[in-house]
């Protein structure tokens, strides 16, 4: 009998406490060595040695001669959030591969300032420099388990040693991207739903208050509440979801960043009906981007769901609204632009592209550019009567209506070179662009509209009339280092900037993506960016020139 009596807590003391859940948000990155690494390789190839010189002293100014001892630089770091109903509550845990505890404590009051001191049970206490955080410490596994939380909230619990997720948890040997992060959707707490839904509900009740004029009112508030409509449409799609993954990848060779996000679906759900009913996304001008391309683009605009349109109609009806009182055929002009861009975001489908290609045997560069849309007629009216009655006798004079035709489209051509005026009509880049032999050709087709500057202005429209529609990404920019040279040197551009994209993007003829945003559908969700850092290095250093260069000293005051 006392046995039984005895049996249940037997079993209750042999159990012991419970073991740590898994965690709904879990990251990862490659070792610190190989990141440092990858680190310099772009510096020196971007800038040059002396910029990674400049790194490693920094690096030793701050950590001192042992460097980076007691950090293990060839093991990943690992982290997750423990992430209770009460997202206040949450604490991060940053779990951090040690070569040895004390001399990883050494590395930790060199690298912050802060030396973490000694508690009970093998746990340490981190001084905080906000006071309104708890921060603690302990080791396992030879990792170093960094826990950070709101006071009264602190990793006391989360460090516990029964507490602590096992590293074989959290690391993924295949993995090979820079930084990985993992939400697990049935590890979340049910409790985030309700109140993801009830700020929701918060922000429509706040649309309307907002202190905007009322001709702003109206297009900010649907905006708003558009947006927040595609937030609870897609919460919900989310219940379907078994796990979404982030990728950051670091190409060193190409220095280029990438992006990857995944959202996996649970077979059957709405969310996964929805991605498998997702089709490639074409662009009806990917045909813009030749072999001859110096530099060029191709978008589609994301309105790809009702919520996304609803907003950018209801902004286009604000627009038309605030220029209802342009006259004259410049006004009609504008307010055709305005319908016709209204009309183009319901179908969802709004691409634009354009591209500049050369040189010609002569030496010279053509640009083209296409936008969707829809219905052109009153469009190419407008153009046609703002140009009659407005444009100055000596451009009427260089414009041929209809001058030419393809498959039932004309083709308005503007021949700009023969513009008088000292340097050309457009000046500097005019020389690029053909000089005495450069045009303008205009065609306006039932779904797009299409322009070119060239002296094969004529010829590059027909040919983009010409493309099909094909498959591109949403986003793509592209570049050809020696294409683009030559059209900067026949532009007469400041020799110092043509030497800065020979310096930062080489001089190969061939084309280099600047930046690239891919979605995709069928099984998962992806969606994949790519950003050249060499296009990062040249936007600012243009604006480094003006602001860094040197100048001379002002002279001696004289006596």
């Amino acid at each position: 009998m006392r046995l039984r009596l005895l049996a249940p807590l037997l079993a209750l003391v042999a159990a012991g406490p419970a073991a740590a859940a898994d965690p709904a948000i879990t990251f990862q990155t490659q070792p610190v060595g190989r990141i440092l690494g990858d680190a310099r390789a772009v510096v020196a190839k971007l800038v040059d040695e002396k910029a990674v010189g400049s790194i490693n002293d920094a690096i030793k100014a701050k950590l001192g001669d042992k460097g980076f001892s007691g950090l293990d630089l060839g093991r990943p770091v690992l982290g997750y959030v423990h992430l209770p109903a009460d997202p206040a509550k949450a604490v991060g845990v940053l779990v951090v591969p040690v070569t040895e505890e004390k001399a990883f404590l050494d590395f930790f009051e060199r690298l912050t300032g802060a030396a973490p001191e000694k508690a009970a049970g093998g746990m340490y206490t981190v001084p905080a420099p906000d006071p309104g955080v708890s921060i603690g410490l302990r080791f396992a596994e030879g990792y170093a388990y960094l826990a950070a939380g709101g006071k009264g909230n602190g990793p006391a619990t989360v460090l516990a040693a029964d507490q602590l997720v096992p590293t074989a948890k959290l690391l993924d040997p295949a993995e090979q991207s820079l930084l990985a992060t993992r939400v697990y959707f049935d590890r979340l707490p049910k409790e985030l739903r309700t109140q993801a839904r009830e700020y929701i509900d918060r922000g429509k009740k706040a649309a309307g208050m907002l202190p905007f004029p009322p001709e702003l009112m109206s297009p900010v508030e649907k905006g708003l509440l558009e947006g927040l409509a595609l937030g609870e449409r897609w919460l919900k799609l989310s219940e379907g979801a078994t796990e979404a993954t982030a990728r950051f990848t670091l190409d060193a060779p190409a220095a280029e960043l990438g992006v990857e996000f995944t959202v996996l679906p649970r077979p059957g759900s709405d969310l996964a009906k929805l991605l498998a009913e997702r089709k490639a996304t074409t662009n009806r001008f990917a045909g813009v981007l030749t072999k001859d391309t110096a530099v060029g683009f191709v978008t589609r605009l994301p309105f790809f769901n009702k919520e996304l349109r609803d907003a950018g109609t209801a902004g286009l009806d604000a627009a038309l609204k605030a220029t209802g009182g342009f006259g004259g055929p410049t006004g009609d002009l504008l307010q055709e632009a305005l319908k016709g861009a209204k009309r183009t975001v319901a179908t969802g489908e709004f691409d634009v592209a354009g591209s500049f290609r050369g040189p010609n045997k002569d030496g010279h560069f053509t640009g083209v550019l296409g936008v969707a849309f829809e219905d052109t007629k009153a469009l190419e009216k407008a153009v046609k009567a703002a140009i009659d009655a407005e444009a100055p006798p000596d451009f009427q004079r260089v414009v041929k209506w209809n001058a030419e035709k393809v498959g039932g489209v004309a083709i308005h051509v503007i021949e700009l070179g023969k513009l008088a005026g000292e340097g050309g009509f457009l000046g500097g880049p005019e020389k690029a662009l053909g000089g005495p032999d450069a045009k303008v050709a205009l065609a306006f087709a039932p779904k797009a509209a299409y322009g070119a500057v060239g002296p094969d202005a004529v010829a590059a429209l027909k040919a983009l009339l010409a493309a099909p529609p094909a498959e591109a990404p949403v986003l793509t920019v592209v570049l050809n280092p020696a294409r683009w040279i030559k059209f900067m040197t026949k532009g007469e551009a400041p020799p110092r900037e043509i030497e800065d994209v020979s310096k930062l993007f080489g001089s190969e003829d061939r084309p280099i993506t600047i930046v690239s945003l891919a979605v995709t559908g069928g099984n998962d969700l992806k969606v994949t960016g790519r950003l050249s850092l060499r296009s990062v290095i040249g936007f600012f250093g243009a604006r480094a020139h003006s602001t860094f260069e040197a100048v001379d000293p002002p002279p001696p005051p004289k006596n």
